[in-house]
Order: structure tokens, then sequence, then C-alpha cells
């Protein structure tokens, strides 16, 4: 297995970076939501707050692929 070889790979695929940016953006703010209880968050406040977070690398990830594909059609 070359290393390069599979990040050339990934490269030609650009909605995986999308999807790995998107996944990254949840668990970054998942992470800082755990942390919740010191902002006074628990419960349903704090279950709360994790849905709107993967709602945000959800945005992110259908809005990227979005903009792909109007570029896309827009070359055509």
């Amino acid at each position: 297995m070359d290393a390069k070889q599979i990040l050339n790979d990934l490269n030609k695929i650009p909605v995986i970076g999308d999807l790995i940016i998107s996944f990254a953006i949840i668990v970054v703010l998942t992470s800082v939501s755990s942390a919740g209880g010191f902002w006074g968050f628990e419960g349903k406040e704090k279950e709360l707050m994790i849905n709107i977070f993967i709602g945000i690398g959800a945005i992110y990830f259908i809005g990227s692929v979005a903009k792909r594909i109007y570029n896309f059609v827009k070359k055509k």
C-alpha cells in the first residue's frame, strides 16, 4: 500500500474530502458539547446542542455537494 497513491485517489473524489470535513466538524463540536455541563446545559438542552451540531455538519456536507454539482452543471 502506497500512501501517496491512496491520497491521489482520494483527491480524485472530492466528495470524500467534504465528508471528512463535515465529520470533523461534528466530532469537534460534539466534543465541545460534552463540556456542556460547564455552561449549565444538562439533559435535553445538551442533547439539543448535539443535534444542532450534527445538523451543522450535515448542512455543510449538503451545501458543499450542491456547490460542486452547480459548478459542474455551469461548466457544461
